[in-house]
């Protein structure tokens, strides 16, 4: 390996990067995200030295209370019609994950319960969801 190569992203990369569809392991992701066809393998190998890979106890902590509480407005509020949006949960690792599938969340609660009854429950759930400073 030349490490001053510069890689980039083929385009199943790009799109798996995109949409997370192939259940990539993390550190295969965290490869996707560094990987921009600007920085050498060098370069990127020093950025993927200083990415933590652990999480303290209040970070999953909060994702798993966000997670849970984002299963169980899908069963109660769209029941089998969340199935695929139950899959998306099972592989989501952190709370951007979930952050990130909150608005399709939004659009099918909308559609089965109308706006009017909707808005609290996605508001309850983007303040567990959205970081805090």
């Amino acid at each position: 390996m030349n490490l001053d190569e510069i890689y980039v992203k083929s385009e199943s990369g790009t799109k798996e990067r995109a949409e997370r569809q192939m259940g990539r392991a993390l550190d295969a992701r965290r490869l996707l995200i560094l990987v921009d066809g600007k920085h050498t393998v060098a370069q990127i190998l020093a950025q993927a030295d200083s990415v933590p890979a652990e999480r303290s106890a209040d970070e999953v902590k909060d994702f798993l209370d966000a997670q849970k509480a984002l299963s169980n407005a899908i069963n109660e509020h769209l029941g089998f019609r969340g199935y695929g949006l139950m899959m998306r949960l099972q592989k989501a690792e952190n709370l951007r994950d979930l952050h990130e599938m909150l608005s399709a969340f939004a659009q099918a609660l909308v559609k089965r319960r109308g706006m009017e009854a909707a808005t609290p429950i996605v508001s309850a759930l983007e303040q567990m969801i959205v970081r805090r400073p």
